[in-house]
């Protein structure tokens, strides 16, 4: 036996520690290599051959501590982390093969925490990944490995449950009860169920039955079944199972026995006679329907029997005989995404062949392979679409069957697997010519680059077509002066790599390079019409040009620079009616243009003259505005742009409403000198409106005094008096009523005669207004 003394011990410590930190130098040595870059060799090449992922160029810039594809250069030497990186690939496959092994069998419902913690865990060594982290990375990808072992494992124990039927899944409220029990009780998962029990799921609920001799049994939503008999034969070593499905929809799936297992299928009014590995029950207060997937299913009611064969159905109405046997519809064809797609993002849709006939589709997606734990369970989808949104990072599985006007379901199509993943990793993106700060003397070039494939390239928000190898080419139209653009790669998961660019173009022909604001009034070129006083000069060049102004006879001087887009403006002041100015130009290489211009001073307003006055009122609903402008450009009517016609002529309809008409006419010149006629006219071509009419007593006597208002109303203003007629029995007056401007109402008195009794009425009104529309109303 070896001992050791203190100082023994410590010196044991540190010769470990030293190991150990020599290790971990060698492995940090051994994680990279180093390349030299060849001629023609891009980034995503190097990261294929040495990470064997193209998409892991980034992780080269990081590790050379470079910031773009277009800084490495050939004859460069370049760090490849080749190896922790291969690592941690290799073990963050494994990590995603054993989760979705475990999820397929059933994780989900065995172990849910364990594989909820593996999923969670990868996340972590995927965000240490992205971050290039590989030793990170390595660590937590193998500790996701580990549960999602551990998941499975316990799945594979829970599987092997020695019972006479339990339920094997459950989504939703679903519930049992024994024979002694008038109660229903929640059946958790692995609830055993034994001859006599009762099982039922409500809305929105699924549950999954399984007997001993793997026969399976899946509940839809509002179903009910009875475990009616379940009979072990120890010496033959069998089962004989029967199920009565009470109401809703049953799938059976049978292929599992064992020789001299049997299983059958019991109704009240329908008997069935099982041979078949998988078929379809729905049974209401109308009907049975069945559809048979495998094998054969025999059906009788009443005094007759049908054979259903693969993909074949019946109806049984309540006391009738089966119909005929009808062949169900096709499975549907699934067409994207493909076979075990790999989506990057939180957004996915599914599509599916149309199948003739079908009334409906029956669209299943669940997180396993048996369709136990449902995220989505739609059998009324009536398009051949949907699109799933916000997805969390899961396993996805999917199919579609279609049901026909009996509804009876069609086989299920393929199942297909969608795994929803994380990208964070921008795409390769790199413009080869021309360089981002280019200065060139052509207005066109040719834009040239590289991108991964399957990435969009946008310039400028415009798309550009890109090649199957991922390279782009595209023309640049370039202005006189500096150009920006920006060039985007996208990838499918919303990644972008953005690449911005200034290309100045400096034209090697000599002449005017000034573009004047086009918002200047030029009434022939080189010629600016101006309000008085002065005006700004302004426009656009080449960047960094010096422009220089001076005044012909006035000798007025001013300069500028333009700015980094070209842009200048300069004073201009005037104190003629028309002065010459002389342009100077010069580029920061010291080319000269020059050119003249003039500017006018236009000191007179626009003037409209109307052929005829416009009306203070009128009938019509319609008028004719013309006339003309003198000195002006441009003219609105009401808002509404005129076209001018020779000598500034005109000629516009206006259409009007009943009552007052607001009438504006605008006239401007190229320098905003503006004229205004503003008119009202009144439209009233309708007699004033009678809106009720009162009498103070419907029955007097002689003597009595009466009061009579009639209210009216008219869109301008009623006359001052109205006439009326009133009649109390055999007695007739006729007189007029005053209008009270107040309320807008006719009013008079009226006192009988002594020997006048009756009922009140009025018989007659006439109203007019101040225009001559006039209308007698007759009670």
């Amino acid at each position: 036996m070896i001992s050791f003394g203190a100082f023994g011990a410590r010196f044991f410590i540190l010769i470990c520690l030293i190991a150990l930190i020599t290790a971990s130098t060698v492995q940090a040595q051994d994680d990279m290599i180093t390349i030299t870059v060849r001629e023609g060799q891009s980034l995503r090449e190097i990261a294929e051959t040495y990470l064997q992922n193209p998409n892991l160029w980034t992780e080269i810039l990081r590790s050379n501590d470079l910031t773009s594809a277009a800084d490495v250069r050939p004859g460069m030497r370049l760090l490849i982390p080749a190896n922790a990186v291969s690592r941690a690939n290799q073990q963050m496959e494994r990590s995603l093969e054993l989760i979705e092994e475990a999820t397929m069998n059933g994780a989900r419902l065995f172990a849910p925490s364990i594989i909820e913690n593996a999923f969670s865990v990868r996340e972590q060594a995927q965000g240490a990944r992205n971050s290039g982290e590989w030793q990170a990375c390595y660590g937590f990808a193998s500790h996701s490995a580990d549960l999602a072992q551990q998941a499975l494992d316990i799945c594979l124990e829970n599987q092997s449950v020695p019972a006479q039927a339990i339920v094997n899944y459950r989504e939703g409220v679903v519930q049992a009860r024994d024979p002694d029990s008038r109660a229903w009780q929640g059946a958790p998962l692995h609830h055993v169920l034994l001859e006599g029990d009762r099982i039922r799921t409500l809305s929105e609920s699924v549950a999954g039955i399984m007997f001993r001799d793997e026969s399976r049994l899946r509940l839809e939503q509002n179903s009910l079944a009875l475990i009616q008999r379940m009979r072990y034969n120890m010496l033959e070593n069998t089962e004989q199972s029967s199920v009565s499905l009470l109401e809703g929809d049953l799938f059976a799936f049978l292929g599992g026995g064992r020789e001299g297992d049997n299983f059958q299928l019991e109704m009240e009014d329908v008997q069935t006679d099982v041979n078949s590995g998988a078929f379809f029950v729905s049974r209401d207060d109308d009907a049975t329907r069945f559809a048979n997937y495998e094998g054969e299913l025999s059906v009788t009611s009443g005094d007759e029997t049908v054979v259903l064969a693969e993909n074949m159905g019946s109806v049984v109405r309540r006391g009738h005989r089966p119909t005929v046997v009808r062949q169900l519809l096709p499975r549907p064809k699934l067409m994207s995404p493909g076979v075990f797609a790999r989506v990057h993002g939180n957004s996915i849709l599914l599509e599916w062949e149309e199948i003739d006939d079908a009334r409906t589709y029956w669209l299943e997606i669940a997180h396993d392979k048996s369709f136990s734990d449902m995220v989505v369970n739609d059998r009324r989808r009536r398009q051949t679409t949907f699109a799933m949104e916000e997805l969390p990072r899961e396993l996805y599985y999917w199919r579609v069957s279609a049901i026909d006007e009996y509804g009876l379901p069609g086989p299920k199509s393929e199942v297909r697997l969608i795994a929803v993943l994380d990208d964070v990793i921008p795409p390769y993106l790199l413009v080869m010519n021309p360089r981002s700060t280019a200065i060139v003397n052509e207005s066109m070039i040719m834009l040239q680059g590289e991108t991964e494939q399957g990435a969009d390239i946008t310039l400028q928000g415009q798309s550009i077509t890109v090649s199957d190898d991922g390279t782009f080419e595209t023309l640049l139209r370039l202005t006189q002066g500096m150009n920006e653009f920006t060039v985007e790669a996208l990838d499918g998961a919303g990644n972008s790599t953005t690449q911005e660019m200034s290309i100045t173009y400096i034209p090697d022909a000599a002449g005017p390079a000034v573009e004047y604001d086009t918002t200047l009034a030029q009434v022939e070129p080189n010629v600016f019409m101006i309000q008085e006083g002065g005006f700004t000069l302004s426009g656009i060049t080449q960047r960094d040009n010096r422009v220089c102004i001076t005044g012909i006879s006035s000798g007025y001087r001013a300069t500028t620079i333009a700015n980094e887009n070209g842009l200048f403006q300069l004073s201009v002041p005037v104190g003629d009616e028309r002065e010459s100015f002389n342009l100077r130009e010069v580029t920061p290489t010291g080319q000269i243009t020059e050119e003249e211009f003039s500017v006018q001073v236009k000191q007179s307003r626009p003037v409209i003259v109307l052929d005829s006055p416009l009306p203070q009122v009128t009938g019509e609903e319609t008028i004719t505005v013309s006339g003309s402008v003198r000195d002006g450009d441009l003219l609105s009517v009401n808002g509404e742009s005129v076209q001018l016609g020779e000598s500034g002529s005109f000629a516009t309809e206006v259409a009007l409403h009943q009552g007052a008409n607001s009438i504006r006419l605008e006239a401007r010149d190229l320098v905003r000198n503006v004229t205004l006629i503003e008119r009202e006219i009144v439209v009233d071509s309708e007699p004033p409106e009678v809106i009720r009419v009162d009498i103070s007593d419907r029955t007097a006597s002689g003597g009595d005094r009466l009061t009579i208002s009639v209210y009216a109303r008219d869109s301008s203003e009623m006359a001052r008096a109205a006439q009326f007629t009133l009649e109390v029995a055999s007695f007739v007056y006729e007189g007029y009523m005053v209008l009270d401007k107040a309320d807008n109402a006719y009013r008079t008195q009226v006192t009988l005669p002594d020997h006048v009794s009756g009922r009140v009425q009025v018989r007659s009104i006439v109203l007019e207004d101040y225009y001559g529309n006039n209308r007698e109303y007759r009670y």
